[in-house]
């Protein structure tokens, strides 16, 4: 499947210039093959930012240094359209607060982790999904680009 890259790629190297733009491709890419599924836009932008917050805490999990407490990783540098769009919510509608408030209110029962994610630990979906909704919800802090290729790729993107 092709996908337009002419306003989010770096005009020389064809990369992805932020992980926003490679967000977006991958809701686009996807959109199409849920159309007949899931006919609503709104209800796919859920569904969509609910995935992108579950991967997240799946993540965080995923890595022992976090889950042995020697590590806290607030936020991974893909954290997507539901961390964009957390500013634009009414209270109540963030996706990460509702995983981790089901994951906590529903525990051991909570169908992920009967379902074998979180190494099947009420615990640790506690812990992994608490640690997401900090992800979502805290703002990044302004890092210096690590390759200057990519801070004219992003300046020249944005330019248009």
């Amino acid at each position: 499947m092709a996908a337009s890259t002419s306003e989010t790629t770096c005009p020389t190297t064809g990369r992805y210039t932020t992980m926003r733009d490679s967000t977006e491709w991958l809701y686009a890419a996807l959109r199409p093959l849920f159309a007949a599924s899931v006919t609503e836009k709104a209800t796919f932008d859920q569904y969509f930012q609910d995935a992108e917050v579950l991967l997240n805490a799946l993540a965080l999990d995923s890595d022992p240094r976090f889950r042995d407490g020697q590590h806290r990783h607030i936020r991974p540098s893909w954290t997507g359209l539901a961390a964009v769009y957390d500013r634009y919510r009414s209270p109540g509608a963030n996706p990460a607060a509702q995983l981790a408030q089901q994951a906590a209110v529903e525990g051991a029962e909570w169908g992920p982790v009967r379902s074998g994610l979180f190494g099947s630990s009420a615990e640790r979906a506690r812990k992994a999904t608490e640690a997401s909704l900090e992800a979502f919800t805290v703002p990044p802090r302004p890092t210096p680009s690590a390759r200057p290729e990519r801070e004219a790729c992003n300046s020249a993107a944005h330019a248009g």
